[in-house]
């Protein structure tokens, strides 16, 4: 299905409209049974604004090298293979009296039941530009509810459906606060936050207070569609409208910073962990404005912008914001708009009545192809599941995540040594396990090892790939965490030498309780030695937990007295703490001092 969302050159309406897509490639799809390609890119994608037998037409997918696309519609399977297919499930609104009182989806049922059976595993976007009037136009409450039921539906019909959030027109501050709004609501509603595999958003660089109106410093009136929250462009500006300039679309520095602005968006509300898909942005605007105000070469200023934006989204990453499985990149993959769309032939890459490339095309294809195919594993902690009974043994089940941060899908297996106990003295691994074939751009799966029947003890363990150091990969520790501390002590009595109670606090910080019993030793500090005065034994501490101990210390003078305390189990000790006991104190002003 076809695309809207309205720019306005002079008295004319551009249509824009933008959705969302991410690719999974199977190393079917790799193989491919279409046209030979150099490789299927995995970032690249495209919006297919026409026919799929029309794309067909001169090979343009293998001239572009991409690897995925998308139509706004869900068409079960991909028709252009070895490029993966997105699909998307459209949004209407219901209106009565000019409030939007329900929603229709398409599809839903038996037909998309059928959609999810075509292709297990697909990525789906919920609806297409929801905050935009002249497309889904969902009010945020009503999208909250259609994004809920949904998700459900394709969880239902597919469980390895992954499902995408967003597909807004612009990271700008007002649609930020549409997604803040839906956020809130399904929270409101549904008790939980609202779940997403992945997060979309449309970026082309529209101005959204410069129609109907047209501001003094632009050519003519323009820019995007407003937001149903606020149901007029007036009462959409008098929220958070941002004024861009026509000049502004190829502005790469406002497309890189958005991004940013969403990525940090996306950290602050629980969202790191989620790729980032820009599935449509280009160039909208006819190469007269170019050449007739700006007095520049369109081909030149459109080269330049699609080069540098992709030079960006392939390498911008961030340690704090960015998708830690795909190396922290900020993007994960993009679709330029469009294929071959005779509405915008600043951006079309094909003319659709030559189907000869247009220079923006041949532009996609020098980069895209030039671009070495790699696979990039990686490897990132994952915390143990541990199975504690009683005794003096557990089991745990460690686990890692393998990573692809390459730009195509690794073909089969990928084998992970565990180093177990991890030691630079080790050179053989424990034992190898394998990941599943992974997709690109972050593609990943969790591989584990279960151990049983461990003494209750720390352990240092190490995954890491075959031909590393075994020094090299993740390092983790695991189990119990055993601390004793003394705990001081001020006594005033009549009768001299006193007996005193002396308190040892045993904590245990780690994931599993200590080994039992428990040796807790109580020493005389003297100048020479830690003289034991007094032994006694408890049981394990759980993990997390804190078991008190005392002991009596018998025949004290007046004065201050230190002592120290020592826990020991079969498989660990720790290091003496001391603390005193003051008896009789001359200074009663010290006592809170001593007491901290």
């Amino acid at each position: 299905m076809n695309k809207r969302i309205y720019v306005v050159l002079t008295t004319a309406i551009i249509g824009l409209a933008i959705f969302a897509l991410m690719l999974t490639l199977s190393d079917a799809q790799m193989q491919g049974n279409g046209p030979p390609y150099v490789y299927a890119n995995g970032r690249f994608g495209f919006g297919l604004s026409d026919s799929a037998s029309h794309a067909l037409v001169n090979d343009k997918p293998t001239y572009l090298n991409a690897g995925w696309y998308w139509d706004w519609a869900a068409r079960g399977s991909s028709q252009l293979p070895p490029l993966d297919y997105v699909q998307t499930i459209r949004l209407h609104p219901v209106i009565s009296g000019g409030v939007q009182i329900g929603y229709t989806a398409s599809p839903t049922g038996s037909a998309l039941r059928a959609a999810t059976q075509a292709q297990p595993g697909a990525i789906w976007f919920v609806g297409n530009e929801p905050d935009c009037h002249a497309m889904d136009n969902m009010h945020s409450e009503w999208y909250a509810r259609a994004y809920h039921d949904m998700y459900q539906q394709l969880k239902a019909a597919d469980p390895t459906a992954q499902v995408g959030f967003g597909s807004i027109v612009q990271p700008t501050p007002m649609r930020l606060l549409y997604l803040q709004r839906v956020l809130d609501t399904y929270q409101a509603e549904y008790g939980e936050m609202l779940p997403t595999d992945l997060w979309v958003t449309h970026s082309y660089i529209l101005c959204e207070d410069c129609y109907p109106n047209n501001p003094p410093s632009e050519p003519f009136a323009w820019g995007a569609c407003y937001v149903p929250d606020w149901p007029s462009q007036t009462a959409s500006e008098q929220v958070s409208a941002t004024f861009y300039s026509v000049y502004d679309h190829w502005n790469t520095d406002i497309f890189a910073s958005r991004i940013i602005t969403l990525r940090r968006w996306m950290a602050d509300h629980g969202y790191r962990d989620q790729p980032l898909l820009i599935s449509e942005y280009g160039v909208l605007f006819y190469d007269a404005l170019l050449q007739g105000t700006l007095h520049q070469d369109p081909d030149t200023v459109n080269r330049e912008f699609m080069q540098q934006t992709f030079d960006w989204m392939r390498t911008a990453s961030d340690p704090d914001i960015g998708y830690p499985e795909d190396d922290n990149r900020l993007v994960q993959r993009w679709a330029w708009f469009s294929l071959e769309h005779g509405g915008y032939p600043g951006g079309s890459l094909f003319n659709p009545s030559t189907n000869e490339p247009e220079y923006v095309g041949t532009v996609y294809h020098d980069y895209a192809t030039q671009i070495t195919p790699t696979t990039e594993l990686h490897l990132l902690p994952r915390q143990p599941r541990f199975y504690d009974p009683p005794g003096n043994t557990f089991s745990v089940t460690l686990r890692v995540l393998v990573a692809n941060s390459g730009n195509i899908a690794t073909n089969g297996t990928a084998a992970v040594n565990l180093y177990f106990p991890a030691s630079l003295s080790i050179t053989e691994p424990y034992t190898t396990v394998y990941a599943p074939p992974l997709a690109c751009c972050g593609g990943h799966a969790e591989v584990s090892v279960t151990l049983r029947d461990l003494p209750r003890k720390n352990y240092v363990y190490r995954f890491n790939f075959p031909g590393q150091d075994p020094a090299q990969g993740v390092e983790q520790t695991m189990g119990p965490e055993l601390h004793a501390a003394a705990r001081s002590a001020v006594l005033i009595s009549n009768r001299l030498p006193v007996t005193a109670t002396v308190t040892a606090v045993l904590t245990n910080d780690g994931e599993i309780a200590t080994d039992a019993p428990i040796t807790v030793t109580f020493y005389e500090s003297s100048t020479s030695a830690l003289i034991p005065f007094a032994i006694t034994t408890t049981e394990a501490v759980t993990a997390g937990g804190k078991v008190v101990v005392q002991a009596s210390w018998k025949d004290l003078p007046q004065g201050i007295h230190r002592y120290c305390v020592a826990a020991e189990t079969k498989t660990e000790r720790t290091a003496p703490r001391c603390s005193f006991v003051w008896i009789n104190p001359q200074y009663l002003e010290y006592i809170p001092l001593l007491r901290k």
